[in-house]
């Protein structure tokens, strides 16, 4: 995102790029910048409308980023029999480091909820898409 923008093009233009190409990389968005710059809302705020998606492709998943507090950390085993956490300390972590548990819900501040699903993108006739073998006929 930072490339194109650095190139020149409105964040907002960038954002709706990177939408309509379904993120597919910098050729893609560029292509479809350059082909919308006419456009009337081409920098206007860019927020996806439910028609913009696709219908038969429904959120399959979703996870918050959030920032934590964390003061006392316990760590424990990976086999994660700790029921309880000691009074004195907030968080638990595994041994790995892989793994952190909070116990008080409110000392999470959510910053952004992701939703993410497949696209099966073959199946589509984009004129924005990049597999340029499939769109020209060559053979690999």
């Amino acid at each position: 995102m930072q490339i194109l923008i650095n190139m020149g093009f409105p964040r907002e233009a960038v954002k709706r790029a990177l939408f309509y190409t379904y993120n597919q990389g910098l050729e893609c968005a560029t292509k479809w910048l350059m082909d919308h710059i006419t456009d009337n809302n081409f920098a206007e705020p860019f927020v996806p409308s439910r028609h913009d998606f696709n219908s038969e492709i429904s959120i399959e998943r979703a996870f918050i980023i959030c920032r934590v507090l964390v003061q006392r950390i316990k760590d424990v085993s990976v086999n994660y029999n700790l029921n309880v956490i000691p009074n004195f300390y907030d968080t638990a972590k595994s041994t790995n480091g892989m793994v952190y548990v909070k116990f008080n819900d409110y000392e999470f501040y959510p910053q952004y909820i992701v939703y993410y699903r497949e696209h099966n993108l073959s199946q589509y006739a984009d004129p924005y898409s990049c597999n340029f073998n499939y769109k020209y006929g060559i053979d690999q």
